[in-house]
């Protein structure tokens, strides 16, 4: 407990997991969830019967981080890719920090070791070092799959978020902070706007956001032709979204990325979780908080799977949470682990006619 929070002790009939595993299959709903329990990848649509895609064999006790935009593939946090139709990459190789898949396709991955970004196909082929230059604590893909958003930290104080080319190359400053540590950049996946949570110096915990359009500097270079650059983004265009008491994690984007859902603390002292309109504003809208719980992803517009966690907080329950009722359903009962498995749309916006000025 934490917080006068309580974990999910529900009683709940659950039907035996099937046996046989079919392989990852081609999803035919507009959202699936998926989790893992008992050793093996198990998909569920919110009415239907479980069915499992995977059998992890060796590889049981892994977690579940993501599926690609496509949903064709899916990634394990021991770096274990598992794609539709095709041979994936074992796990033990790639990870286990910030793992990710490229957008829009998965064809590529990336990830950190000992602060250097690595990348490799999602098969398993051309893995490599990216030479940025500097240490790196976070990384990621724009859904527009062309630049990646890096994270550093200044050795005495502060953090920058880059944006370079897909390799690693043309590191451009988006955002400077001499006063904060930033962490948890989230992309929207339209691809218009970007979160992150910032740990000031004096205690401060924020959310911010910034509108990727409003960071791009757009000079005249005749009447017929513009050239359109990246800049530095200005603390006027950075905005404060939410205050935290403490620290945010498992940040997430609603397809139209208009709303993000976050936890507040962790399952050891009591996690919250709150969702924020970044377009109509307004006071967060908390999620079940009598429960410490995270935020696994949205499956529709209203509706935010929730991972609620158990006296463990190795295992919890899986609910549905729909943002207007309130009301909630249980999915599965004790699992270790979920992601919500949907196809976004493409990116309406792109960073790809901007430079990246040195």
């Amino acid at each position: 407990e934490g917080d006068g929070q309580v974990t999910s002790t529900t009683a709940f009939e659950q039907e035996p997991l099937p046996a046989d595993c079919v392989g990852i299959d081609s999803p035919l709903l507009p959202a699936q969830l998926t989790y893992i329990d008992e050793g093996k990848l198990i998909a569920v649509d919110l009415s239907g019967e479980p069915v499992c895609l995977v059998n992890l064999g060796s590889d049981a006790g892994v977690g579940l981080v993501e599926w690609g935009a496509q949903a064709d593939r899916v990634m394990f946090t021991n770096g274990r890719v598992e794609i539709l139709g095709e041979p994936g990459r074992p796990g033990g190789v790639a990870g286990p920090e910030a793992l990710a898949f490229s957008w829009p396709t998965g064809f590529n991955m990336v990830w950190l070791r000992d602060g250097v970004v690595q990348k490799s196909t999602a098969d398993d082929r051309q893995q490599r070092d990216l030479e940025v230059g500097l240490a790196v604590k976070e990384v990621g893909y724009h859904p527009d799959g062309q630049f990646l958003f890096l994270v550093s930290d200044d050795e005495s104080a502060g953090s920058t978020v880059l944006v370079t080319n897909s390799e690693g190359e043309e590191a451009a400053n988006l955002i400077v902070s001499a006063d904060a540590k930033i962490s948890e950049v989230t992309v929207a996946a339209n691809g218009s706007s970007i979160v992150f949570s910032a740990t000031h110096d004096d205690g401060a915990i924020h959310i911010h956001s910034l509108e990727l359009a409003e960071a791009v500097v757009v000079v005249d270079v005749d009447d017929d032709d513009v050239e359109r650059s990246l800049g530095v983004s200005d603390e006027v265009l950075v905005k404060t979204v939410f205050e935290a008491g403490s620290a945010v994690n498992n940040i997430v984007f609603d397809a139209s990325g208009e709303q993000i859902a976050f936890a507040v603390g962790d399952c050891a002292t009591g996690s919250t979780i709150d969702l924020v309109d970044l377009v109509a504003g307004g006071y967060p809208l908390p999620i079940d908080p009598l429960f410490s719980a995270r935020p696994v992803g949205f499956v529709s517009e209203t509706e935010l799977a929730i991972l609620v966690f158990d006296e463990s907080c190795s295992r919890g329950d899986l609910y549905v949470s729909d943002t207007l009722t309130g009301a909630t359903e249980l999915i599965p009962a004790g699992v270790e682990g979920a992601a919500a498995r949907r196809t976004p749309p493409p990116p309406r916006s792109s960073l790809v006619a901007v430079e990246l000025p040195p």
